[in-house]
């Protein structure tokens, strides 16, 4: 089974997140990334953003 770090796995509901992903396709879980991780990220998509802005059409 896959975890994710730092977070027990007692806090997820296998049924309920089967259910989300097979009815409406997406399901909000608080705690799944830990701020770092996600501060990480956007500073990542940043960058990539700038690069796409100096390509034609990059951003659309």
């Amino acid at each position: 089974m896959n975890r994710i770090p730092g977070v027990p796995a007692a806090e997820f509901e296998t049924a309920e997140i089967m259910g989300a992903l097979y009815g409406p396709g997406i399901l909000g879980l608080k705690a799944s990334f830990s701020r770092e991780w996600v501060a990480q990220l956007r500073e990542d998509i940043d960058v990539l953003y700038q690069e796409a802005l100096k390509r034609p059409g990059g951003e659309a």
